[in-house]
């Protein structure tokens, strides 16, 4: 939205990256994960010569670059991810695996999944229950120990993404009059440690 309101919509593909990263220090990151991914397309839709040029040169790179069809909705999916679990994991200051483990911390993951399918499906986004269903599954398959980069930047006082993320649902709910509670109540608890490490004493 950002990159549009600057430029010509011509101008600018929707893009989403896949990839575990840690910062170790000031512009030095860890990524352990070998799999990483980087997904992009029109935002219009479909396969157009200028993505696939785009493809091929990231490819020439070396880089695991993927064409997307729709990529409005593939951007919907990651934010229904990592939106939640981020959210989620940081207020109870827990990886996933004891937050699905538990019956209300599984509760508030997918209401907070709910609340985003919501506002996707307000703005003409075809996200769904099986989109929901497939990321709980991911999730579940990421392991006890997975903790979402906002919940280490929690725990090692570094600042938040609470307003890209939450925050962003909650823009989107008032101007879509969608209700977003459970957005509402994770970005109110986080919002004392948003700007990084206080001093609460």
């Amino acid at each position: 939205e950002r990159l549009q309101a600057l430029s010509p919509q011509a101008q600018v593909l929707g893009g989403l990256t896949f990839q575990y990263a840690a910062l170790r220090e000031p512009g030095v990151l860890a990524l352990p994960d070998a799999e990483h991914r980087v997904v992009f397309g029109e935002l219009t839709g479909g396969r157009t010569p200028r993505v696939r040029a785009v493809q091929a040169l990231l490819r020439s790179a070396d880089i695991n670059a993927h064409l997307s069809e729709n990529v409005r909705l593939d951007i919907w999916r990651k934010y229904l991810m990592i939106n939640c679990n981020a959210g989620v994991c940081s207020v109870l200051r827990l990886p996933l695996g004891p937050v699905l483990a538990d019956v209300n911390g599984r509760a508030l993951v997918e209401a907070c999944q709910r609340e985003v399918i919501a506002l996707a499906v307000a703005q003409g986004i075809p996200l769904n229950e099986a989109d929901r269903e497939q990321t709980l599954r991911e999730n579940e398959a990421a392991g006890w120990d997975a903790t979402p980069s906002m919940l280490r930047d929690l725990r090692n006082g570094r600042p938040l993404e609470l307003e890209t993320l939450n925050g962003t649902a909650l823009r989107l709910g008032r101007e879509l009059a969608v209700p977003t509670p459970i957005n509402r109540a994770i970005t109110a608890t986080l919002a004392p440690w948003a700007a990084g490490a206080v001093n609460h004493a």
